[in-house]
């Protein structure tokens, strides 16, 4: 009995796995539909699409599945007619004692049924929608690996008009304006090459610093949020801890 309650964990686990993975190709798959119609569907001169491919190839999205979201975007069909989305929202009360602001952002179909269900999931958590976008700055990101010489990385991010370079989570990261997305994502490609990750983002403009238990149930939040295939990323007003 041992022996067979132990396989049905490892089995239950590989499944649980499994499903985790295909959110996770789902969401890839769908990042680059997107990115590829954004503009020339070529990652040479479309910055998002090659930000796009390298995250997914590093993530280990199959050959077959970034061909067919190639084949997807080039052939439009409702289905894959997605849309970019975000929303805003506070929490306050018993588990968010200071407050806390969340941005999600989404890619979808059908914006009523992702509206109804990323504010169930955050209506759980004692969130509720509203406007925020004064507490954010919208802004482009372009995350190296701390292999890539910083001092370099600061002088010439600076040079080309970035705004600001910081040493975060273990990365090297470039910070722009949005408007200079592309520009700066060309110019920072051709000296250092593809970054591990570029992208719009939305950084708070007075991050807080949250208690353990504050952090522990935004964790929680944040993982019943990227359960849902719709919802791409999501940024709060908390500063986690590496």
């Amino acid at each position: 009995m041992a022996g067979h309650s132990q396989y049905a964990n490892i089995k239950h686990r590989k499944g649980a796995q499994d499903a985790k993975k295909a959110k996770k190709f789902t969401k890839l798959r769908r990042e680059l539909v997107v990115a590829a119609r954004s503009g020339i569907p070529d990652p040479a001169f479309n910055p998002r699409l090659r930000s796009a491919l390298a995250n997914a190839r590093r993530q280990g999205l199959p050959k077959d599945k970034i061909e067919a979201a190639f084949k997807s975007a080039s052939n439009k069909t409702d289905a894959d007619d997605y849309q970019e989305i975000y929303y805003m929202a506070s929490g306050s009360g018993e588990m968010w004692p200071n407050g806390i602001s969340v941005v999600v952002d989404a890619l979808t179909n059908n914006k009523n049924r992702t509206a109804s269900e990323v504010r169930h999931i955050l209506s759980k958590f004692g969130f509720v929608f509203a406007e925020l976008s004064f507490m954010f700055d919208r802004l482009g990101l372009f995350s190296y690996a701390e292999s890539v010489d910083l001092d370099r990385l600061i002088e010439f991010a600076l040079e080309i008009g970035a705004l600001d370079v910081k040493k975060e989570n273990k990365r090297h990261n470039v910070y722009s304006n949005k408007e200079d997305f592309s520009r700066i994502a060309d110019e920072l490609s051709k000296e250092f090459g593809d970054c591990e990750y570029s992208g719009l983002v939305w950084v708070p403009k007075s991050p807080q610093i949250a208690s353990k238990e504050v952090q522990q149930n935004l964790e929680k939040m944040l993982e019943a949020l990227e359960e849902n295939d719709d919802v791409q990323n999501v940024y709060t007003s908390i500063s986690l801890e590496d």
